[in-house]
């Protein structure tokens, strides 16, 4: 009955099947390194020494929507007597909100770390919010959520801290294992400084706290990525290498960046910065960014595609 295992493998068969083996290897050889190139290419595009202008046009909450121009002068209505403070509603506090960080961009590039800037996002899905890409040349290395917080537990019950909503800047961070140290804390920090306070050393202490934790357990991420990879063998998701991070306070510090300046004023101090970038004067070591020692050139502007 089984006399035909007796019978020798035909040639043809043992070719073809050593040749099916031989196949499966090189395919699999090249995803590897196609996957290798992807990531080469990341680090050189965020060694790139370039830069696109951000537009420099001001939020008009009026054109953005004639409704919430309405709530925002129910609130500036309600907000100016004690009594009516307590009635103040959601949408209103979404109002103020999206009128006050009209001017976050300009906030955040005047604080971000060198080659890093931040870009307004014209179109983004949801309108109650303002969004932001903060890019490193072509590649965002972060998207940035800015919108009133509604009741929480450090707010009235209309959900103010004195005078203003309580607002939340909600931050990820991509590609942060080609980042360096500084950069990463320096971004974080901008962000932070959005509701630091004079003379509110507590408020003050909980935001650094709240970096160097986010910058703590990003590293040890890192390190568990490659104590695992010792073990493991293949392709592996490291998408949880992305940081995400929440500041939610009264915005006292941006508070007082509106107050300081009039538009013309931020406007020109950002075309300042930009102009930074291009000249040949101003020296950027390793903690800036990704190139060590002192660079020769400035940063190239180019058009975005």
């Amino acid at each position: 009955m089984l006399d035909f295992l007796d019978n020798p493998v035909p040639s043809w068969l043992f070719y073809g099947f050593a040749i099916l083996i031989i196949f499966e290897i090189r395919k699999y050889k090249k995803k590897t390194i196609s996957n290798k190139l992807v990531k080469n290419k990341i680090v050189e595009q965020l060694n790139e020494e370039i830069f696109f202008p951000p537009k420099q046009e001001e939020f008009d909450l009026s054109k953005h929507s004639s409704e919430m121009h309405d709530y925002l002068v129910s609130f500036d209505k309600k907000n100016a007597k004690e009594k009516s403070r307590s009635t103040i509603d959601p949408w209103e506090l979404t109002a103020k909100a999206l009128h006050d960080f009209r001017f976050y961009q300009q906030f955040l590039n005047m604080r971000l770390p060198h080659g890093f800037l931040a870009y307004r996002i014209d179109d983004y899905y949801d309108e109650d919010i303002h969004a932001f890409d903060i890019l490193r040349g072509r590649v965002a290395v972060a998207r940035v959520l800015v919108g009133a917080e509604g009741i929480n537990e450090n707010t009235d019950d209309a959900g103010m801290v004195d005078n203003r909503p309580s607002v939340s800047v909600e931050a990820e961070l991509f590609h942060t294992e080609a980042l360096n140290y500084i950069p990463i804390k320096r971004l974080l920090t901008a962000l932070a400084e959005t509701h630091t306070e004079d003379d509110a050393e507590q408020n003050n202490l909980k935001l650094k706290l709240q970096v160097e934790e986010c910058v703590s357990e990003h590293l040890w991420k890192l390190q568990q990525r490659s104590t695992l990879a010792q073990y493991k063998n293949g392709e592996h998701d490291y998408g949880d290498l992305n940081i995400s991070i929440t500041f939610s306070g009264s915005y006292w510090n941006y508070d007082r960046f509106l107050k300081l300046w009039s538009a013309k004023q931020w406007f020109e101090d950002e075309k300042r910065r930009l102009g930074f970038f291009e000249n040949d004067g101003f020296r950027r070591s390793s903690h800036s960014g990704y190139v060590k020692g002192y660079a020769k050139k400035g940063y190239k502007r180019v058009e975005k595609d």
